[in-house]
């Protein structure tokens, strides 16, 4: 799975993983994703007529923050959460990578 970065997000997992930003502080103009990846499981979300697939990736923001995250389902929650998410430094192999500078550039890095 592989979230497009819009202004709106248009996916049932993006609108899930927006508001889960939003639960960290982070509103959708002052962040963007890259290497976000499906993981290959699936979970139900109450209200949500398609399973999610549990994800992975990276959301950097407008100060330069990385952070990297595990959106997969809360079992005692039973809810989708952000159960990793750690700041992580940029690593230089990065700097060549175009998802990466094009998250910089949408942040306005």
């Amino acid at each position: 799975m592989v979230l497009a970065e819009q202004a709106v997000p248009q996916t049932p997992a993006a609108r899930v993983l927006d508001q889960l930003l939003q639960e960290k502080g982070l509103s959708p103009e002052t962040y963007a994703l890259f290497f976000v990846v499906g993981e290959g499981t699936f979970f139900k979300v109450p209200g949500i007529p398609v399973p999610l697939e549990t994800a992975s990736g990276c959301v950097l923001d407008q100060s330069g923050v990385v952070h990297s995250f595990w959106m997969e389902q809360d079992a005692a929650r039973v809810r989708p959460a952000l159960t990793e998410w750690e700041t992580i430094e940029p690593e230089s192999s990065w700097s060549d990578e175009p998802e990466y500078q094009d998250a910089r550039r949408r942040v306005g890095l």
